[in-house]
This record gives C-alpha cells, structure tokens and sequence, in this order.
C-alpha cells in the first residue's frame, strides 16, 4: 500500500488466521492472538496466509484540525462544541 500521512500508525491484533504484515522493508508474521504496531507513513503490506483472517486493525493520524475558526467582518472566533 502507498504511503499514508506522516506520523500514521496501524495498530493490528489477529483473531483468527494468519497474515504478514509491516513495511516492505521488516514484515511480520502473525497468527490468532498477534499484535504488530507499525508507521503506516511509509510503503507497506497486509498478505494472508492462510484461507480467511480476521484481524482488528486501528489506523490513528496526527491530529488534524478539522474546523477552523470564523472570521468575520475582522473578528475571530473559535469553534462552538456541540452538547
């Protein structure tokens, strides 16, 4: 897979089966119960090994804002939360 983000991680925790995984340059093998975290911000793979693997993966990014403040007419206001 391309490249994601700079400062991306994906967290991987198999459940059932096999499967390679990691940058193209230190890829892991892991079974049912395994637990990889790697930087997803450079090349990397995700193979199976065996027939089906199911795995629970987490990719977490940076923090990016999302909703920048409002300017009006000269003034500058930050975000409302919502609740």
């Amino acid at each position: 897979m391309a490249p994601h983000a700079a400062g991306t991680l994906h967290h991987i925790y198999v459940i059932t089966g096999k499967l390679r995984t990691g940058p193209l340059n230190e890829r892991v093998d892991l079974a049912a119960g395994d637990f990889v975290r790697f930087p997803g911000d450079v090349p990397h793979r995700h193979v199976c090994l065996s027939e089906r693997v199911v795995v629970h993966m987490v990719t977490t990014v940076p923090q990016i804002r999302q909703f920048g403040p409002t300017v009006t007419k000269g003034v500058t206001t930050a975000p409302r939360e919502n609740g």
